[in-house]
């Protein structure tokens, strides 16, 4: 029987929404974190300061976890519908071909 195959690059819109993800909170609490800190700040420093501290924190933290969280639920799927397909293809419980004439 073949393995279903597991795509191990994700499609542009699932690279869109692991992006979003990741970017979405870290800016929130990065905003709520530093916001009230840099509110002196003109707008071109406050969003530089942001960026030095969410860039990074997505790109080599988040990204990585959530593409390797992406990567076993695929392997989980994969297995699972596997065993399904196996069980699927099993003998009937009961059913036994040597009782078959």
């Amino acid at each position: 029987m073949s393995v279903p195959k597991v795509p191990s690059v994700p499609t542009v819109h699932q690279r869109a929404v692991i992006t979003w993800l990741a970017v979405y909170p870290t800016i929130t609490t990065a905003l709520a974190l530093i916001g009230p800190h840099t509110t002196h700040l003109p707008l071109f420093l406050r969003t530089l300061i942001l960026t030095v501290v969410v860039v990074p924190v997505v790109v080599y933290g988040l990204i990585p976890l959530l593409l390797k969280a992406r990567g076993a639920a695929l392997t989980r799927s994969a297995k699972h519908g596997r065993e399904q397909r196996d069980e699927a293809v099993a003998e009937p419980a009961g059913y036994s071909r040597s009782a078959v004439v």
